[in-house]
């Protein structure tokens, strides 16, 4: 009798053990759809320290369909990701985190931040700005 009850808790145990592991698969499946629809872009973006990584990314996750923003503070380059339906409904693009990044005092490869908002940042943060000014310029021109 005893094994009986052991070998039917055994049993029972491997059954809700397969149930639970299809459960997590299922969900794991319907996630890495959900970031099939997703884009991501790699750019140039001026700053020196944890505190402009914190501002820079902040700055790209405040614009609508961004969905995440990591900016290497020694390659200066950040990877942003996004979802392009989000972008096309409401007519963004990605010039909209390029011009969300620059007003927050941070130049980019493609915008330079207006001198009021860059002479607003921490003394830490005020990187060189001669070695991007040209290349933001002729950006610009280009529109």
């Amino acid at each position: 009798m005893k094994k009986n009850i052991v070998k039917i808790g055994l049993l029972s145990a491997l059954f809700f053990t397969g149930v639970y592991n299809q459960s997590i698969a299922s969900s794991y499946n319907h996630t890495s759809s959900v970031q099939e629809g997703l884009k991501t872009e790699k750019f140039k973006v001026y700053g020196n320290c944890g505190m402009c990584k914190k501002r820079i990314e902040k700055a790209a996750l405040s614009v609508n369909g961004v969905k995440s923003a990591d900016w290497n503070v020694e390659s200066k380059m950040i990877t942003v990701q996004y979802d392009d339906q989000i972008f096309s409904k409401q007519g963004k693009s990605m010039d909209n985190v390029y011009m969300k990044i620059s007003k927050s005092g941070h130049d980019t490869q493609y915008y330079k931040s207006k001198d009021e908002a860059y002479n607003a940042l921490p003394g830490c943060c005020q990187y060189d700005r001669s070695e991007n000014s040209q290349q933001n310029d002729s950006h610009n021109h280009n529109h």
